[in-house]
């Protein structure tokens, strides 16, 4: 575990200025709130927070279980506070991200430089913009991880789905992650693929044939694409299958994430949230690397934050991603 040393004591206001500057990032790129993508949906869903936790206790079964009952609760809690919407946006991103840079410094053995650029990595960072019930759903399963002991952590994990549904398929990947010495991996991470690829196409097929209006335009998303994301996930894949058996033994969960996203992602888009919802903990993951393949993500992750942040230093703007 990493110890906090004193000449990195000058990383503490840097990281206390970087969740200042991401909790107010409206102030800092002088935009109103409702530029900012979903911003103003979660600002209206504490203003009506009472309704929607009421409609969401009279939800059926199970249809309760998919509508976040219990993030609709912190609406509720904020609503019943009469805390200004806008205002009780910021106190939830701040806590998120304090949380989150605090369980990284003092629960894993990373610096706080590569902290920070964790952080401040595309599919990361965006939990901390714009899909915040997800980001809070991440940081409690992060917290879960890392705070808590077997029996204590897997009853708390079963409560994550209902502040984001994302992790209904999360969790069972996590579990699935139990059952390796039952297979040979190689052979494991083979059928793992195929299933999710399989998976995602039968999803999209189902969606089409419902023809259910939440998902519409889903299947224009969903055609086939080649994107920076993908390649840049599938080289940390590599990387971690080149590892070895060892690495990928302790580290099965975060490779199957990986493994999910890069066989379903360009059968099925919408599926690129789950990765999104773990991204922080693969990126963790990737520390524990050795030698030039360590070297080689750092660079890559390096690479993967200045992909963000160059365009919005130049342009001063963040761009269409987060922005309407």
């Amino acid at each position: 575990m990493y110890t906090f040393k004193k000449q990195h004591i000058y990383y503490l206001p840097l990281i206390f200025l970087i969740i200042l500057c991401i909790t107010n990032i409206d102030i800092v790129f002088s935009i109103n709130t409702d530029q900012i993508t979903d911003r103003s949906n979660y600002q209206n869903n504490i203003t009506d927070g009472e309704m929607l936790f009421t409609d969401a206790k009279e939800s059926q079964f199970p249809f309760i279980l998919f509508s976040e009952p219990l993030f609709k609760f912190v609406y509720y809690l904020f609503n019943i506070l009469q805390i200004d919407s806008q205002i009780a946006v910021k106190i939830i991103l701040f806590v998120m991200l304090s949380v989150t840079f605090y369980l990284l410094i003092k629960k894993t053995s990373i610096t706080p430089f590569w902290i920070i650029l964790i952080v401040l990595s595309p599919t990361v960072l965006v939990n901390y913009i714009m899909t915040i019930r997800q980001g809070f759903a991440t940081v409690l399963f992060l917290s879960t991880l890392f705070l808590f002991s077997s029996r204590i952590k897997y009853i708390l994990m079963l409560f994550i789905p209902l502040f984001h549904f994302s992790f209904f398929i999360v969790l069972p990947i996590y579990f699935l992650s139990f059952i390796k010495k039952k297979f040979n991996l190689y052979i494991y991470l083979l059928l793992f693929i195929l299933s999710s690829a399989l998976f995602s196409i039968l999803i999209l097929k189902l969606l089409s044939l419902l023809n259910l209006s939440y998902f519409e335009g889903y299947e224009d998303e969903s055609k086939f694409n080649f994107g920076f994301g993908l390649i840049f996930w599938s080289v940390i894949l590599i990387l971690f299958i080149l590892e070895g058996k060892d690495f990928l033994l302790n580290n099965l969960f975060e490779t199957l994430c990986i493994c999910f996203y890069v066989a379903s992602v360009s059968f099925f888009n919408p599926f690129s949230r789950i990765l999104q919802a773990v991204s922080i903990i693969l990126l963790v993951a990737g520390f524990r690397l050795s030698g030039r393949r360590k070297q080689l993500f750092k660079s890559l992750l390096f690479l993967y934050v200045m992909y963000l942040i160059i365009p919005i230093m130049i342009n001063y703007n963040l761009g269409t991603m987060m922005l309407n």
